[in-house]
């Protein structure tokens, strides 16, 4: 969780596997005791709209359209490949990147099995938001995932969970840095949003949804499962 108040960024970061929705109002309410500020003050609600987990994209789409409806609030979905991206600028081991003004990035998290989320960042300035999407993000198989196409002062920099299964002539290319133990985090969202926060970029409370790169997600009701259809 984070929070923007008057130019100042409070974030609250915990990697904390299956407590997300036992933690999260409290954390909430933490940060505006912490900012001295009200409910009544936000302006809007910035969430990792995806791609990435089922359960996590659900608990972080249902806590913005819940505050959004509640506070009537407009909502600013954001890409969570993007934010890992600013997240390995931010705060990422690699000095390197942390003030690079231009390379790649190239961000991949486990999706179903065999497959991954894949995003492709152009660096466009030493800002840590300063990134421009190439391509588009897509769910790929681990061998899809090419080599892409940079000059050859450019730095490649690997962030993500699913890193290791990308093949090897991406792993053993010139200039591919990897950056382990790098996530997603609201602080990086916030960054993004202020490079977007407009009209059109805002959006009313129902459309707090997830984005699944998935055309359809791999589940069948209980009576589909027993008829095998």
């Amino acid at each position: 969780m984070a929070l923007l108040h008057n130019g100042q960024l409070l974030d609250d970061h915990r990697i904390v596997p299956r407590q997300h929705n036992q933690l999260v109002l409290q954390m909430i309410d933490s940060l505006l005791q912490r900012a001295q500020v009200s409910r009544a003050a936000l302006e809007g609600v910035v969430f990792g709209a995806g791609p990435g987990s089922f359960t996590g994209l659900r608990i972080a789409a249902g806590v913005a359209q819940g505050i959004a409806y509640g506070l009537n609030l407009p909502v600013l979905p954001l890409s969570s490949l993007a934010a890992l991206a600013v997240s390995a600028r931010m705060s990422g081991p690699s000095a390197a990147l942390n003030k690079a003004a231009s390379g790649m990035i190239l961000t991949t998290v486990r999706a179903r099995p065999g497959e991954l989320y894949r995003g492709l960042y152009q660096i466009t300035g030493p800002a840590p938001e300063a990134l421009r999407l190439v391509d588009t993000e897509a769910v790929l198989a681990p061998q899809d995932v090419v080599v892409p196409e940079r000059s050859p002062t450019e730095a490649l920099y690997l962030v993500g969970d699913a890193w290791s299964e990308l093949p090897n002539a991406l792993l053993q290319a010139s200039g591919v840095e990897t950056l382990a133990d790098v996530w997603p985090s609201a602080a990086a969202l916030l960054r993004l949003s202020e490079r977007c926060w407009d009209a059109e970029a805002r959006a009313e409370p129902e459309a707090a949804l997830p984005r699944y790169l998935q055309p359809q997600l791999p589940w069948r009701k209980l009576g589909e499962q027993q008829s095998g259809n």
